[in-house]
Order: C-alpha cells, then structure tokens, then sequence
C-alpha cells in the first residue's frame, strides 16, 4: 500500500474572493476595440443605468427567448465590472426592488384565500388550512424574479461565474439586500457542487502557464524561492492535484490543489520530504 506524506493543503475556497477574479472577468469581457476609458475603476451615473436598463430587458417577461440575450449578459457584466461600490449598491438594490417575488401577485393570491367562501378557512381561529397545490402556489409566487437572471448569465460565458461570485461578494461587502445575497449561495452552492468539479494532476510540463501561476502565487505556507524549486514541487517524487471546475474561465486555476510525495514510510519531519524532493528520488512505497 501506497503511503502518501502530505506535504500541505492549500484551500483557495470554492466561493473565491471577489478581487481574485476581477482582472478575470475584465479580460473576459473586453474587446480589442474598448476604449481606454471602458477599463477605469470609476462610473458615471450612466453605467448604473446601462445596468439596471441591461438587466430589465434579460428579466422582461416580453423578451423570455431573445436570441440577443447572450451579447445582453455580456454587455451587463462588463458594465457591472466599471461600476464603483456606490452604484453597484444601487444596482443591487434596483435588482433586489424591481425583480423580486411578485408581491402584488402574491398579495392578491393570498386574499383570494381568505375569503368567507372559502371552506379552508376557519374564521373562528383566523386560520387556513394549506394543502400542497396551495403551498406550490405560494412557493412559486415568492420566488425572486432574479433568480432567472443567474442561469441566463452562466449560459452566456464563463466569465460569469466570477461575476456571479462578484454579486455576492459585493452585496454582503456593501451590505446590500441580504435575501438576494443568499439566493446568490444558493445558486453558487449548485455551481460548485463535488458532482462539478474535476480532479486534475498539475504539472510542470503538461499544465497550462496560467494554472502553475495560480499555484506559486498561492503558496504561502512554504513560499517559492526560484524557479527550479517550482519545477522541483510539481515533478517527481511530488504529485499535485487539483479540483478544477468547468464553470470557471482556465485563468482561475483550480478551486483546490494538494501537493503530496511518494515515500517508503511515514515520514517524521518536513526536512526528509524536502531532501527527497531535492535529489528527485521516486520512492516505491513499503508501508
């Protein structure tokens, strides 16, 4: 049986960081036609418009099916990414206020339930008795509006899925309307759910520059210190793996990685790990 030392486990978290993708979605989204001034930090009033006006025409019930409804997403999230926080708050709260549950809908609905005529009701005790067509009724009636927007947005690129991230991390920064905040989990949950993820080996010569570099910039237990003990760290007698997810663009690199090496047995200090890995010895386990 193989016994596998692990060196250390570096956990970027499923959900990362909003400024771990900003540049991401950015580069994503640009054009080689963008003008210099596309690419600044600040906002104009105007962009939050852009935005708000964007996101109503992808959630009108006039425009379900719009064949335009990709270059839309794409437009709205290289608008987002221009905003400053003042505006993305407005956004946010445009979304959650304007695309909400349906409550003029759900109010009527629930009216229409406590009526005299009605023989759920028990008028003594002010009560309804709910039984499942209505309770479905009423599930589907709460249900925010904007939930709609998340898939629209994910089928459009990859760079969404920072976006998204984006969202969330803006609404609980700003703290912006909590509910669409947890809708916004809710959705990433599903997004990066273990039945999603792809286990890779990382290596020095047959992984993408772009994944490498997210891996020695995010060494920060044991830091890199040329690039000879890089190629050393991802060859043999060291394996790294990595969990990738589809829903993110290459750059991002894997939500996950672990480095561990092969030896005879389980070893006692960090010392005889790094000495292997130095000399490039392939251990054939015995323990």
């Amino acid at each position: 049986m193989q016994v596998l030392s692990l060196i250390r486990i570096r956990n970027l978290g499923l959900l990362p960081s909003r400024r771990h993708f900003t540049s991401i979605a950015n580069t994503s989204t640009s054009s080689p036609s963008s003008s210099p001034s596309s690419s600044t930090t600040t906002s104009s009033p105007s962009h939050g418009s852009s935005c708000e006006a964007l996101v109503d025409s992808l959630l009108s019930t006039n425009n379900p099916n719009s064949n335009n409804n990709n270059n839309i997403c794409l437009d709205l999230i290289s608008s987002y990414n221009d905003l400053d926080d003042v505006s993305r708050l407005a956004f946010l709260n445009h979304l959650s206020t304007h695309h909400g549950p349906d409550l003029p809908s759900l109010s009527k609905y629930l009216s229409s339930l406590y009526t005299t005529h009605n023989p759920k009701v028990d008028t003594d005790n002010q009560t309804l008795a709910i039984d499942s067509a209505t309770a479905s009724s009423l599930h589907e009636l709460s249900k925010p509006r904007y939930n709609a927007l998340f898939p629209l947005l994910n089928a459009s690129t990859t760079a969404s899925t920072p976006t998204l991230i984006n969202l969330r991390h803006d609404c609980l920064r700003l703290k912006g309307p909590r509910p669409l905040a947890d809708a916004l989990k809710d959705h990433l949950s599903k997004t990066f759910s273990p039945a999603s993820l792809t286990l890779r080996p990382i290596t020095y010569s047959g992984s993408p520059a772009s994944v490498i570099e997210k891996v020695a910039k995010s060494e920060s237990v044991h830091p890199l210190r040329s690039l000879p003990d890089l190629r050393s760290r991802l060859s043999p007698p060291m394996r790294c793996y990595g969990l990738f997810s589809g829903s993110l663009p290459v750059e991002a690199g894997p939500c996950v990685f672990v480095h561990v090496a092969l030896m005879p047995g389980l070893t006692g200090e960090m010392r005889e790990i790094e000495d292997a890995r130095g000399r490039g010895e392939e251990h054939e386990a015995t323990a």
